[in-house]
Protein backbone atom coordinates (compact mmCIF):
# COMPACT_ATOMS: atom_id res chain seq x y z
CA UNK A 1 0.00 0.00 0.00
CA UNK A 2 1.32 3.67 -0.60
CA UNK A 3 0.19 6.90 -0.10
CA UNK A 4 1.13 10.10 -0.95
CA UNK A 5 0.64 12.97 1.71
CA UNK A 6 1.12 16.96 0.09
CA UNK A 7 2.50 18.27 4.19
CA UNK A 8 3.26 17.11 7.73
CA UNK A 9 0.21 17.16 9.00
CA UNK A 10 -1.65 15.22 5.84
CA UNK A 11 1.04 12.42 6.50
CA UNK A 12 -0.12 12.44 10.43
CA UNK A 13 -3.45 11.84 9.65
CA UNK A 14 -2.90 9.05 6.71
CA UNK A 15 -0.86 7.53 9.24
CA UNK A 16 -4.04 7.88 12.04
CA UNK A 17 -6.23 6.15 9.34
CA UNK A 18 -4.36 3.58 8.19
CA UNK A 19 -0.69 3.10 10.14
CA UNK A 20 -1.38 -0.41 10.55
CA UNK A 21 -0.85 -1.20 6.87
CA UNK A 22 2.28 0.48 6.35
CA UNK A 23 5.94 -1.06 6.29
CA UNK A 24 7.80 1.91 6.45
CA UNK A 25 7.38 5.93 5.63
CA UNK A 26 9.43 7.79 3.49
CA UNK A 27 8.74 10.94 5.06
CA UNK A 28 10.33 14.18 3.20
CA UNK A 29 11.65 16.53 5.79
CA UNK A 30 11.12 19.91 4.13
CA UNK A 31 6.99 20.19 3.81
CA UNK A 32 4.38 22.85 3.79
CA UNK A 33 2.12 23.34 6.99
CA UNK A 34 4.30 20.65 9.31
CA UNK A 35 7.72 19.54 7.94
CA UNK A 36 8.64 15.87 8.42
CA UNK A 37 11.09 16.41 11.48
CA UNK A 38 7.70 17.85 13.15
CA UNK A 39 5.74 15.19 11.67
CA UNK A 40 8.56 12.43 12.62
CA UNK A 41 7.89 13.49 16.53
CA UNK A 42 4.61 13.27 16.18
CA UNK A 43 4.72 9.75 14.62
CA UNK A 44 7.34 8.44 17.11
CA UNK A 45 4.64 9.58 20.10
CA UNK A 46 2.06 7.58 18.53
CA UNK A 47 4.13 4.68 18.34
CA UNK A 48 5.37 5.11 21.49
CA UNK A 49 1.75 5.39 22.98
CA UNK A 50 1.14 2.05 21.04
CA UNK A 51 -1.49 4.04 18.95
CA UNK A 52 0.27 2.64 15.94
CA UNK A 53 2.80 -0.37 15.44
CA UNK A 54 6.21 0.88 14.66
CA UNK A 55 7.00 1.77 11.31
CA UNK A 56 10.05 2.74 9.94
CA UNK A 57 10.88 6.34 9.61
CA UNK A 58 13.54 7.63 6.26
CA UNK A 59 14.09 10.92 5.80
CA UNK A 60 14.29 12.94 2.27
CA UNK A 61 16.03 15.80 2.08
CA UNK A 62 17.64 17.85 -0.62
CA UNK A 63 19.73 19.84 1.83
CA UNK A 64 22.79 17.24 2.87
CA UNK A 65 23.50 19.96 5.79
CA UNK A 66 24.19 17.85 9.09
CA UNK A 67 22.20 20.66 11.09
CA UNK A 68 19.42 18.64 9.47
CA UNK A 69 20.35 15.74 9.82
CA UNK A 70 21.08 15.32 13.53
CA UNK A 71 17.36 17.19 13.60
CA UNK A 72 15.72 14.47 11.40
CA UNK A 73 17.63 11.55 13.32
CA UNK A 74 17.09 12.90 16.79
CA UNK A 75 13.14 13.15 15.67
CA UNK A 76 12.69 9.68 14.94
CA UNK A 77 14.09 9.17 11.84
CA UNK A 78 15.98 6.25 10.95
CA UNK A 79 18.46 7.81 8.47
CA UNK A 80 18.36 10.27 5.89
CA UNK A 81 18.30 9.82 2.16
CA UNK A 82 19.46 12.98 -0.61
CA UNK A 83 17.49 13.62 -3.69
CA UNK A 84 17.04 12.97 -5.80
CA UNK A 85 17.05 9.44 -4.89
CA UNK A 86 17.47 6.65 -7.09
CA UNK A 87 15.15 3.81 -7.13
CA UNK A 88 17.73 1.36 -6.58
CA UNK A 89 18.75 2.93 -3.36
CA UNK A 90 15.14 3.08 -2.14
CA UNK A 91 14.94 -0.30 -2.95
CA UNK A 92 18.19 -0.83 -0.65
CA UNK A 93 17.03 0.82 2.19
CA UNK A 94 13.52 -0.92 1.89
CA UNK A 95 15.37 -4.14 1.82
CA UNK A 96 17.15 -3.27 4.69
CA UNK A 97 14.19 -2.97 6.76
CA UNK A 98 13.21 -6.65 5.92
CA UNK A 99 10.54 -5.74 3.26
CA UNK A 100 11.12 -7.84 0.46
CA UNK A 101 8.30 -6.66 -1.79
CA UNK A 102 8.87 -3.47 -3.40
CA UNK A 103 6.88 -1.56 -5.82
CA UNK A 104 8.30 1.14 -7.16
CA UNK A 105 5.92 4.07 -9.30
CA UNK A 106 8.59 4.42 -12.46
CA UNK A 107 6.74 7.76 -12.95
CA UNK A 108 7.29 8.55 -9.13
CA UNK A 109 9.98 11.36 -8.46
CA UNK A 110 11.73 11.44 -5.27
Amino acid sequence: NCEKARNGKEAIQIIKDKGKNFSIIFMDINMPIMDGIEATKRITDMIKKKEIPKIPIIGLTAQGDKDIVNKAMKSGMLRTISKPASLKLIKEVVEEHGISQVLIDQNYKV
